[in-house]
């Protein structure tokens, strides 16, 4: 209940931003499984929506917000390919991925998060600095993205 009163509070740009992102989010999972991340990227690029750099913030905010209340999981990957679009595409950001070692000899930590102005913007911006990052030639595979 009370993410519907948050919802129903929000600005228009929020709760516009909110259906939008609930509504991609299972077609860029599908596309993503289905093409792959150049062929997702490349289409969402070109159906982007239109930049409004006043309501980046708000936008990411209420995208994550919807999504996590999702009834299936989201990697970061996807939630940034979804975050991407609802912000212009290259037109506002970019998607910047990463690697981190693991500990205690696991595997490597991907991450994938999206940049406007050369700053973080998703949730656990915070945590972007554990991660070198990587250019798209270098991506692993989509699997590694949790």
């Amino acid at each position: 209940m009370a993410g519907l009163r948050r919802f129903i509070a929000g600005s228009g740009a929020e709760r516009s931003a909110a259906l939008l992102a609930l509504a991609m989010a299972p077609l860029v999972k599908l596309s993503l499984r289905g093409t792959g991340y150049r062929r997702t990227a490349r289409y969402l690029g070109r159906v982007a929506l239109k930049p409004v750099p006043d309501q980046a913030l708000e936008r990411t905010g209420a995208a994550h917000g919807a999504m996590r209340r999702l009834p299936f999981e989201m990697t970061c990957l996807e939630r940034s390919l979804v975050v991407w679009w609802l912000l212009g595409g290259d037109a506002a950001g970019s998607i910047r991925f990463g690697v981190a070692p693991g500990e205690d000899g696991k595997p490597p930590n991907f991450h994938a998060w999206v940049e406007v102005g050369g700053q973080p913007i998703d949730d656990g911006a915070e945590d972007i600095d554990s991660f070198l990052p990587l250019t798209p030639r270098q991506m692993p595979e989509l699997g590694r993205f949790e």
